[in-house]
């Protein structure tokens, strides 16, 4: 069962008063801001207008992956989508606002299960501790503390489609690959292999707006500090980077043909600019024509890219839930005495009240 820790979201009793060149109603509907977010358009996001700003955590219907209507806030899809760059945008936009704020932090944790949010208690208590005595563990709470990240990951609620369906395609293709150059599998099998990891793309990408954006960065873009590629570095940050304003990719057949376009052609026209089945391919910026055995090559680089933005964006989001999980105490105990707290109160009214002895 998913913990709800709040109702339907209304609206924010604190709001700081709007200087005089702010308008005083949104000027933009809800749609438009998930809209925006959805895209990732980061510039869209810098410049709403403090009457704007609540409706970053006003749900709205939406279809997920499956065709399935669910209410979720801009705010939400950020997280669930593990944009990095967003929820920080955002966090960043409202930190004068206190009401938003709280509602930020509730938000980071709604929809993540009771294992989940035991994990991160039992996580956070031995957070601070260097040496943690063991013996002091119950069985259970050492498991935990064994396990946490996976057992928290295992529980969050990310977007479906998830983007785990994409990583696990990368890596079936790639071992079709092979069996196809080993003469285990027909040409007709292998270009059905083709087609069904384009079809995984399409089905998963969309969704994922920002990672696609970051995956076609220009090549000069994926350099960090150490001039090392982005991909292949230890020491990769999601926020190293500025945020990605162009890019290109190909869209291509491994065997005939591969065509370098913008990637806002391709936001522009859902079939991908031909209506065809065929995937998108980075690789290492290089330029590649049809039969290039560099295929091979470009598409474990691919999946490399796309792991690494994966992995980097979700250790952000966990991250930030150890550090909000004492500010969650706090609105948990001001919605709501906890049964402890109320129990302690009793104790300490029936002691009060007993006669006193001598």
């Amino acid at each position: 069962m998913m913990l709800r820790l709040f109702g339907a979201f209304g609206s924010f009793s604190h709001v700081n008063r709007l200087p005089e060149h702010e308008p005083r109603k949104p000027l933009h509907t809800s749609q438009q801001i998930m809209d925006f977010v959805k895209q990732a358009d980061y510039d869209a996001i810098e410049g709403l207008k403090i009457a704007d700003l609540p409706l970053l955590f006003r749900r709205v219907l939406q279809l997920d992956g499956s065709g399935q209507t669910q209410a979720m806030s801009p705010l939400e899809h950020a997280f669930r989508t593990f944009d990095t760059r967003m929820w920080k945008l955002i966090r960043d936009k409202t930190y004068d606002q206190l009401d938003l704020q709280d509602e930020f932090c509730r938000q980071a944790f709604e929809g993540i299960t009771e294992q989940g949010m035991e994990a991160i208690r039992i996580r956070h208590e031995h957070s601070e501790n260097e040496a943690i005595e063991f013996e002091h563990l119950s069985h259970r709470e050492y498991q935990i503390l064994q396990e946490w990240p996976t057992i928290l990951e295992r529980n969050l609620p990310f977007l479906n489609p998830h983007f785990e369906t994409l990583l696990t395609a990368y890596d079936h293709y790639q071992k079709q690959d092979r069996r196809f150059e080993m003469g285990e599998i027909s040409k007709k099998v292998s270009e059905e292999e083709w087609r069904i990891f384009a079809r995984t793309q399409k089905r998963v990408l969309p969704h994922y707006m920002h990672l696609m954006k970051e995956f076609s960065r220009k090549e000069n873009d994926w350099l960090d500090e150490d001039n090392d590629y982005w991909a292949d570095s230890a020491s990769f940050n999601v926020l190293r980077l500025p945020p990605p304003r162009s890019g290109s990719v190909y869209v291509c057949d491994p065997r005939k043909w591969a065509i370098w376009t913008s990637l806002a052609s391709i936001i522009q026209d859902p079939s991908w600019g031909w209506g065809t089945e065929f995937p998108l391919l980075r690789g290492g910026g290089g330029r590649i024509s049809a039969g290039d055995p560099y295929f091979a090559g470009a598409i474990r680089m691919d999946e490399t890219k796309f792991r690494t933005l994966y992995e980097g964006h979700k250790a952000k989001w966990i991250t930030l839930l150890l550090e909000l999980w004492p500010r969650l105490q706090q609105l948990n105990s001001q919605k709501q005495p906890a049964p402890q707290r109320i129990a302690e109160a009793k104790q300490e009214e029936k002691s009060s009240s007993a006669p006193r002895i001598g």
